[in-house]
């Protein structure tokens, strides 16, 4: 084998590699996004809300100042208060 067949050997491995890694990651997301759209995974991650951050910081918050803590009760139930209402909601409506 002679240094230009090497070369060759080498360029082709470095312009056909990237090309399909692209053609792979561009063919597997279009398959999650069939996916997704069929129901069977979730896979557009969405931002999460400033509540959302919120209650995670007062979580950690509440490890350091345990006092905090029933704030962060407070906020549970009422959400679980909030998904009960909802569930309720939606068998009136049903039945």
């Amino acid at each position: 084998m002679s240094a230009i067949d090497t070369i060759v050997m080498v360029c082709f491995f470095l312009i056909s590699f990237p090309l399909l890694m692209l053609v792979f990651v561009l063919i597997l997301r279009r398959v999650l996004e069939w996916m997704e759209d069929r129901g069977w995974i979730i896979y557009v991650n969405d931002s999460p809300t400033y509540g959302t951050l919120g209650n995670a910081f007062l979580a950690l918050q509440s490890i350091v100042q345990p006092e905090t803590q029933y704030v962060l009760e407070a906020r549970q139930e009422q959400e679980m208060k909030q998904e009960d209402d909802g569930e309720a909601g939606s068998d009136k409506a049903g039945g």
